[in-house]
């Protein structure tokens, strides 16, 4: 077996989601099982994100492959609402002009 392919079929290693585990949460500990559940739910989500925004996604000049953008991601992560809990990391793209409209706006908003 390559030794990039997991026995558990997992396409995530599980040392690196201990690493991003122990990188947001220090004292956290976690069982090999539950790396291997944060790990195919973690492909499963990315696969079903990636299903959906993959139509709003250019093709990259040159290559077959298909090129991500930025603002498929963020229009993305707004079309599905399990996703709310990702607005604040990933915003949408705003102008300059835009951002000193919104930033005038909330330095007039009364206070609470």
């Amino acid at each position: 077996m390559a030794p990039d392919v997991d026995p558990n079929g997992l396409k995530l290693p599980l040392v690196r989601v201990n690493k991003v585990l122990q990188a947001s949460t220090p004292d956290a500990s976690i069982s090999v099982e539950g790396a291997a559940v944060l790990a195919k739910a973690t492909e499963l989500f990315l696969e079903s994100f990636m299903e959906r925004i993959t139509p709003d996604a250019s093709t990259a000049v040159g290559t077959k492959k298909s090129a991500v953008t930025y603002d498929a991601v963020a229009t993305g992560l707004r079309a599905w609402e399990n996703c709310d809990f990702a607005h604040d990391a990933v915003p949408l793209r705003v102008t300059g002009a835009e951002a000193k409209v919104i930033a005038a706006q909330h330095a007039s908003a009364p206070p609470g």
